[in-house]
C-alpha cells in the first residue's frame, strides 16, 4: 500500500526536486528566491524582513533543500534505485558545498548567510546536523554549539530539528 502511495505521488515529488536541482549554481549552492518572501521561522533574520542586505545565498535553504533531495532518494528506492542514487549523490554534493561555503572554523558553527561571520541560529547548525552535512569530525563541536546556548534559539515549531539532532548525536541526554 505505500509503494503505491509513493508511486503515486512520484511525479509531483520528482518535479519539486528537478526544479530545486536546476537552481544549482556554479558554486554548488542554491540561490535564495529573488522577490520572494525567504521565511524560515519568526526569529531574527530568518522571518524574510531583516535579512541581512545583498544576500544571496543562505544556509538554511541549502540544507532544507539537501534534506529533500534525500527524502525523496529514500521513497524512489524501491521504484528507481538509479535515480535514487542520483539524489543521494546530489545531496551529498550539496552538503560539501553548503559546509565548505558557511563554516566557521573559529567558530566552531555554521553562519546562517555568506556574510556572517559567526554561528548565530540554533536552526541553522541543526539543519546541518539534521541533513548530512557535517562532517565526521565537527560533529562534536557543532553539537556543543548547539548546546551553548549562545545562540539564537529555535522557536517550538522548529525545535523538532534540534530535538532530533541532540537525541542521535548528544550522549548527555541533553534533549530530554
Amino acid at each position: 500500500r505505500d509503494y503505491e502511495f509513493s508511486k503515486e505521488l512520484l511525479p509531483v515529488l520528482r518535479s519539486i526536486v528537478e526544479g530545486f536541482l536546476c537552481r544549482i549554481t556554479q558554486n554548488g549552492l542554491i540561490r535564495q528566491f529573488e522577490e520572494q518572501w525567504n521565511f524560515y521561522e519568526w526569529k531574527p533574520r530568518l522571518n524574510g524582513f531583516d535579512t541581512p542586505e545583498g544576500t544571496e545565498y543562505d544556509c538554511l535553504l541549502n540544507a532544507f533543500v539537501s534534506d529533500a533531495f534525500q527524502c525523496y532518494a529514500k521513497i524512489n528506492e524501491p521504484i528507481d534505485l538509479e535515480e535514487s542514487k542520483k539524489y543521494y549523490e546530489v545531496s551529498k554534493q550539496l552538503n560539501k558545498a553548503i559546509h565548505d561555503a558557511f563554516w566557521r572554523a573559529e567558530h566552531l558553527g555554521y553562519a546562517t548567510y555568506l556574510q556572517e561571520k559567526e554561528p548565530s541560529h540554533e536552526l541553522t547548525q541543526s539543519m546541518m546536523m539534521f541533513c548530512n552535512a557535517v562532517p565526521e569530525q565537527s560533529k562534536k563541536e557543532v553539537i556543543n554549539t548547539i548546546k551553548s546556548k549562545k545562540l539564537i534559539p529555535c522557536s517550538l515549531s522548529m525545535t523538532i530539528y534540534t530535538y532530533e539532532v541532540l537525541l542521535q548525536y548528544s550522549k548527555d541526554n541533553y534533549a530530554y
